[in-house]
């Protein structure tokens, strides 16, 4: 499996090629920057949400001057969803990212992982879908993802969220492993 390691580009402020957090990443070819959109201001540190305005400065500096910005928001299914990275597979086909639900006694808690893809990418003039092609929730924290080189599986270690809450947030302790294919 591939492990993210963020390489910063020259000229781009606050982002990181491959692997990004807080709704900015670029991948690996320098191709295509993806920015999410979260549907509110659920972290003050997301430079764009929903209904808002940005400079265009701002925008120029988070796609890291790629030829490709995609737009893509969290599952409308879970609202108090946030994203917390995203990482490119090798080949920059694919976008894996992972969002933290609110961990609550009474809610769900934990993760979602979707799948984009990004492999169809072509300058026809007008603007184009990035589809999701999985998504899966995984009852978790603290997740580490790495992709398989040919970019069809991903590997997914995280620590459960029963575990975190018998423990009461501390260290990570019992982490589980899944490995997922993705078409």
């Amino acid at each position: 499996m591939v492990s993210p390691v963020p390489l910063s580009p020259t000229g781009c402020y606050g982002n990181v090629v491959g692997f990004g957090y807080l709704g900015e990443v670029t991948s690996r070819d320098g191709k295509v920057s993806v920015i999410s959109v979260p549907n509110y201001s659920v972290s003050k540190f997301h430079f764009v949400w929903t209904n808002t305005s940005v400079s265009t400065k701002s925008l120029l500096d988070a796609i890291c001057k790629a030829p490709f910005v995609a737009f893509v928001s969290p599952p409308p299914e879970w609202p108090d969803i946030a994203e917390m990275y995203a990482t490119f597979s090798p080949d920059n086909k694919r976008l894996a990212i992972v969002y933290s639900l609110a961990d609550t006694e009474k809610g769900y808690g934990g993760l979602v992982i979707e799948i984009r893809d990004l492999s169809h990418l072509a300058d026809k003039g007008r603007a184009s879908s990035v589809p999701l092609i999985a998504s899966f929730p995984i009852d978790g924290s603290y997740p580490d993802l790495g992709w398989s080189q040919d970019g069809h599986r991903l590997a997914v270690i995280y620590e459960t969220t029963a575990s975190r809450r018998a423990r009461g947030g501390r260290d990570l302790e019992d982490g589980q492993a899944r490995i997922y294919s993705i078409p």
